[in-house]
């Protein structure tokens, strides 16, 4: 039993491993978010307690319908890998998929059926039981699709059993701490100047940065390029990175940090302005200051005016 129907566009990254113990009981995810799947990233399941032999695999989310097959080991485990070739083609939304056991007796009795148009049917023993229509109906929400295929196992004369669990799926998102408006606070050319953010990328990624020097309307140079790592978070992933002093001449910038494996899409961007050191406050405005020189300076300016006053 393999099959797979599906259409969509985007490009990701994260990985999903769920542990299953057994097929029918408990799932436990781990990802940069909790039940969430960036799009592009590995998805793996992992169980435990296939002790009837082969597994189905039915993954049912917008536009997409898919069913495989994978033989445990001989203690029951089993492991099974959608690769990004694969994620990447998700679109973002509801996705769930169901583990399927044959049950004692070692064989399915309920499978997937795709007509010519396209169209989805649910059989028991050859003979349909329901109709969940073409793939490419799916919606963002799947849940109905999903209770059709799970309650062909209470037919009559049916020992299958079915485990669905559901996540989302997600663009990939890289965001910017302190950003308004994607405008970031100047930074002072005299001390480390540092970038940090959130992503619900995976911790198994780079992130791509680059730094453009705007010099004019038509003139924008690459003058700085690094790599940065993805670290585990609460909610989000986090990355940051910082660039020595004296790095950047004053002037206007753009930072771009990205999914190394997209240069369009899961990539995040911000401006800022390089300042001289402790001429500008963080909110653009003026500081003033003396130098040691210029303060003698202004007290020799008085000095004289004072001598003049006096000889008249």
């Amino acid at each position: 039993m393999n099959v797979r129907i599906g259409k969509a566009s985007g490009v990701a990254l994260i990985m999903i491993v769920i542990m299953i113990i057994p097929v029918a009981a408990s799932v436990s995810f781990t990802s940069s978010r909790p039940l969430t799947l960036a799009k592009g990233d590995h998805f793996t399941i992992n169980g435990t307690g296939a002790d009837n032999g082969t597994v189905a695999i039915w993954i049912v989310g917008k536009n997409y319908f898919a069913v495989d097959t994978v033989n445990p080991s001989s203690d029951g485990t089993f492991s099974y890998t959608l690769d990004p070739a694969v994620t990447r083609n998700f679109s973002s939304g509801q996705y769930a998929f169901i583990v399927q056991d044959p049950g004692a007796n070692r064989k399915f009795e309920i499978e997937p059926n795709v007509s010519g148009n396209g169209s989805i049917t649910i059989m028991d023993q050859g003979k349909t039981c329901a109709d969940i229509g073409p793939a490419g109906d799916f919606t963002t929400s799947v849940s109905s699709k999903v209770d059709s295929i799970v309650s062909a196992s209470n037919r009559s004369g049916v020992d299958d059993s079915f485990a669905p669990y559901f996540f989302i799926v997600e663009e990939p998102v890289i965001d910017f701490d302190g950003a308004n408006a994607s405008v970031l606070e100047n930074r002072d050319s005299g001390t480390p100047i540092t970038f940090s953010g959130t992503t619900n990328v995976g911790t198994e990624n780079l992130l791509n940065v680059v730094i453009f020097h705007n010099i004019s309307n038509q003139t924008m140079q690459p003058v700085y390029s690094t790599t940065t790592a993805v670290h585990s978070g609460t909610d989000s992933n986090t990355w940051s990175f910082a660039v020595s002093p004296g790095t950047f001449p004053t002037g206007d910038y753009f930072v771009t940090v990205g999914w190394q494996k997209s240069n369009i899409t899961g990539t995040g961007t911000a401006e800022f302005r390089v300042v001289g050191s402790n001429t500008t406050g963080a909110s653009g405005t003026p500081v003033l200051f003396f130098s040691i020189a210029g303060i003698l300076a202004i007290i020799s300016l008085v000095w004289v005016g004072v001598s003049k006053r006096k000889n008249k």
